[in-house]
């Protein structure tokens, strides 16, 4: 199991607006326009660039908490090591099974989360820079 779907929709789409962010130069983007205009279209693009690193943000800590409905177990696998030898002896093979694709949805769910921040790194300059020049 990985990302819900709605996640990852919206994951995909996210780092897709990311990347497009990352490609925009601001040079390029006032060339020809008259210095309100121009501001108009920084400021626009500083709109953009925060919305972006606010969404990515919060995905992000929505990928970090565990999917609804997840055992207490299921939140905490790699928990199951400081459990008492005598319960870690009692687990079925199911209920091992269960926490081992618990961990497999857990790493799945950084990897979206780890995607989104990688892009999302670059903007941070980008943002500042743009800022910068609204002053």
């Amino acid at each position: 199991m990985s990302a819900r779907p709605a996640e990852q929709r919206l994951g995909d789409a996210l780092l897709l607006r990311l990347a497009d962010l990352a490609r925009v130069e601001l040079d390029v983007l006032v060339a020809g326009a008259t210095p309100e205009h121009g501001r108009q279209l920084v400021a626009a693009h500083v709109e953009d660039l925060a919305d972006a690193l606010a969404d990515a943000r919060d995905l992000v800590i929505s990928l970090d908490r565990a999917p609804p409905g997840a055992r207490a177990s299921e939140q905490d696998p790699l928990g199951f090591a400081e459990a008492p030898a005598a319960t870690r002896r009692e687990l079925s093979d199911e209920e091992l099974e269960r926490l081992g694709a618990a961990l497999l949805t857990r790493a799945e769910r950084r990897r979206h989360a780890a995607a989104l921040e990688a892009a999302a790194a670059p903007l941070l300059i980008k943002l500042r820079d743009a800022e910068r020049r609204l002053v």
